[in-house]
This record gives C-alpha cells, structure tokens and sequence, in this order.
C-alpha cells in the first residue's frame, strides 16, 4: 500500500474538475477511436489515445508537485 501521503494525493487530484474532465474525455476517446476506420485505428487513434493518457498523468503530477504554477506551465508547453 503507497504511504498516506501518494494516497492523499491521489484522492485530492480525483476531486480536480479539470482531472474529472480530462479523464471523461479520455473515456470517450477510447469509445469514438473504436469506430474509426483500420487505416487510422492503429495511427491516428492510437496517437491520440497516447496523449490523452499523458494528459492524465501530467495533471497528476503536477497536482503532487510542490510548485503548481510551474508544473501546470510545463503541461500546457507540452500540449
């Protein structure tokens, strides 16, 4: 079991509006890129499953991070 702090975190960055948004979005991602035609299911599907994930992780992340404001500023220079 992570220690109550990693627990703390991971219970606070679920109740961030902007990680409940992201993670819907992320759901029907993977619901729409089913019906995608073959040629783009393994390419462009796929990419976009990859950033939406990394999304996810990033919000976390920086959520956990001591330093928000710089955290935050790096996800949206990825993105």
């Amino acid at each position: 079991m992570p220690p109550a702090e990693s627990r703390w975190h991971y219970i606070m960055t679920y109740r961030l509006q902007v990680f409940k948004d992201v993670y819907t979005l992320v759901q029907e991602e993977f619901l729409y890129t089913q019906e995608f035609p073959r040629e783009y299911k393994y390419t462009l599907g796929q990419d976009m499953k990859r950033d939406a994930i990394q999304l996810v992780r990033s919000i976390y992340r920086a959520n956990k991070a001591k330093d928000k404001v710089v955290s935050f500023g790096n996800i949206f220079r990825r993105f």
